[in-house]
């Protein structure tokens, strides 16, 4: 099984706290009815400063603190500064 090193840094573009997806109409609704971004955007996503912040940063759930974990998950985030090295 590959193994692969996560190396580079969050450079705060913020795409991997948006949705990869389209978002639908029942889904938009749920959002609006739960207080959350109608654009299916992590409600803890800021833009401040002309920076993309996390408004939870230091207390965020581990699954983004780990993210991302595998080299396919950058599919879709050009502006992601991490990427991946094969361990030997």
């Amino acid at each position: 099984m590959t193994r692969y090193i996560r190396k580079g840094f969050c450079n705060r573009c913020g795409d991997c706290c948006k949705p990869r997806f389209e978002i639908d109409e029942e889904a938009k609704k749920f959002y609006a009815e739960n207080g959350l971004p109608e654009n299916g955007q992590c409600q803890f996503l800021a833009l401040i400063n002309g920076e993309w912040t996390c408004t939870i940063y230091s207390r965020r759930p581990p699954f983004c603190a780990a993210f991302p974990w595998h080299p396919d998950q950058l599919k879709g985030l050009p502006r992601c500064s991490y990427y991946f090295e094969i361990e030997e």
